[in-house]
């Protein structure tokens, strides 16, 4: 699911250290406790963003987040990059339509203020930022020396983990309080004892894979939303999960397989060049954080 526009921009790194408590000014701007505390919270109840930063230096990789997207958009308006009212507008109303899909995540970030104002703010940002980023990715250019150099020198990230799960859907034909006690009714049956798959057959809301005792065949990270994913790449092989809810209503998760494999050249072209493109707007992004005025105290 999409989120809240935080960050296209965003650049990981584990360079900064000890600013957790500090006040940041980037060329005279601003970030103050208040944004950083918002964009902290909002990184927290997004669970995808979590995945790419890592615990112990959570508090500094997010000032260091708020940094870089700062230093982008202020060089980004300097050379001409803008957005305009109707782009703004598709993209709060697709952003809009995410939230709203996943009535959890939308109470989590109502509760820290996020509102359509501040929504708009970050999207207009974001925006700019992108378009700055994809004008210089259009000048990279990449051989096929380059990714074959890459891949070879990188194997490891082409290393992957597939799943195989089954599920059970109990989607939105009744209010929610009925989904949750059908939920917890079939989870009681299949702890006592009784067929996950002959269950899934008869009570799954998922009519296609239920008539295959709920099994959605291998899949990767990202194949399925978040929520999901998070749960079914932790189960043990035959372990079924607790009730857990996404966008479409709750599931109970059975694991029936793992594999792991490597993908080919060949099958790898496009993320291979993502990779590369990805390395060199970094390396980019750390010469503007050198030439700017970054003041912590």
């Amino acid at each position: 699911m999409k989120k809240i526009y935080m960050g296209v921009a965003v650049v990981i790194s584990s360079l900064v250290v000890g600013c957790s408590n500090s006040s940041i000014s980037v060329n005279g701007v601003e970030i103050t406790k208040e944004d950083y505390e918002k964009t902290f919270e909002i990184i927290l109840a997004t669970d995808d963003y979590l995945d790419k930063i890592p615990g112990e230096n959570i508090e500094n990789q997010i000032k260091y987040f708020m940094i870089n997207n700062e230093v982008v958009y202020q060089v980004a308006k300097e050379n001409g990059f803008t957005c305009n009212e109707e782009e703004l507008k598709l993209k709060y109303a697709e952003i809009e339509a995410s939230i709203n899909s996943n009535s959890s995540y939308k109470a989590k970030i109502q509760s820290i203020g996020v509102n359509e104002g501040y929504i708009l703010t970050e999207i207009k940002k974001d925006l700019v930022i992108q378009k700055y980023r994809n004008n210089f990715e259009q000048n990279i250019n990449i051989t096929e020396e380059d990714l074959k150099k890459y891949y070879n020198q990188n194997i490891d990230k082409f290393k992957f983990e597939e799943v195989n799960p089954s599920h059970i859907l109990i989607s939105s034909k009744y209010e929610k309080g009925k989904l949750i006690k059908i939920a917890q009714e079939i989870l009681y049956k299949i702890n006592d004892g009784e067929s996950f798959e002959k269950l899934a057959i008869k009570y799954s809301d998922d009519r296609e894979s239920g008539k295959n005792g709920g099994n959605l065949g291998y899949l990767k990270k990202g194949d399925k939303n978040i929520e999901f994913s998070n749960i079914a790449f932790k189960l043990g092989k035959g372990e079924i999960s607790n009730i857990i809810e996404t966008s479409y209503g709750y599931h109970i998760i059975k694991l029936n397989d793992r594999k792991e494999y490597i993908e080919s050249f060949e099958d790898s072209r496009e993320d291979i060049k993502k990779f590369i493109l990805d390395e060199k707007y970094k390396e980019h992004v750390e010469k503007l954080n050198k030439n700017a005025d970054i003041k912590v105290k």
